[in-house]
């Protein structure tokens, strides 16, 4: 009879790219040593979750042979040395020399907008938890992001499902919107008192 394979849950701890870096190292030796295929629950941070989310859209490259893995890893590695803060901070100071252009659309020069671009355009390219699928290969793993809504002043998590909070109920977009006009370091704060129990069946490790 043949051995069932493992099942594995990841959880990645927020710290800015300095934890994206670190994750992606272990990511490298769960796929050097085959067990990556096994994850299908990730939980993830601040900055954990830039690594998780890019992750799991990029499943099958990194699930795939050592050039796959590499040729995937290096595209965050390259954002990650990209000097974000930097270019953000210039050209926002640069926006005031058009200060009529920032009056007619000011969310477009603002730190957040700028920041929620560079994202988008280099990293995840419109792709976000509800558009996620499976690949050829087999199934993703389930994303869950954790954040903290400052309308509610509470605890949340983002799954491809939809949202909700540790009091057990649905979010509404209006209580998304709080959240949403913040920083991803702001939006997805660890949570120390965080303990919704994820139920879903088959996961008798949960």
């Amino acid at each position: 009879m043949e051995s069932r394979r493992p099942r594995i849950a990841l959880s990645l701890s927020g710290g800015g790219f300095r934890a994206t870096f670190f994750h992606l190292g272990v990511i490298r030796f769960l796929a050097e040593t085959g067990l990556l295929k096994d994850v299908n629950q990730i939980c993830s941070v601040s900055g954990g979750s830039i690594l998780a989310a890019h992750l799991v859209k990029n499943w099958s490259d990194y699930t795939g042979d050592s050039k796959l893995f590499e040729e995937i890893a290096g595209r965050l590695i390259k954002f990650g040395t990209f000097d974000l803060r930097g270019r953000i901070i210039r050209r926002w100071l640069l926006s005031f020399l058009f200060f009529p252009v920032r009056i007619v659309s000011p969310r477009s020069w603002s730190r957040t907008d700028m920041l929620k671009r560079y994202y988008d355009e280099r990293l995840f390219r419109g792709e976000t938890l509800r558009t996620l699928k499976d690949t050829q290969s087999g199934p993703i793993p389930r994303l869950h992001i954790l954040a903290t809504s400052f309308k509610l002043g509470a605890y949340a998590h983002l799954t491809a499902m939809g949202c909700g909070s540790t009091t057990a109920r649905r979010l509404s977009f209006s209580d998304l919107v709080s959240f949403q006009s913040r920083s991803p370091s702001q939006r997805l704060l660890p949570s120390r008192r965080y303990s919704r129990r994820l139920n879903y069946p088959g996961t008798p490790w949960m």
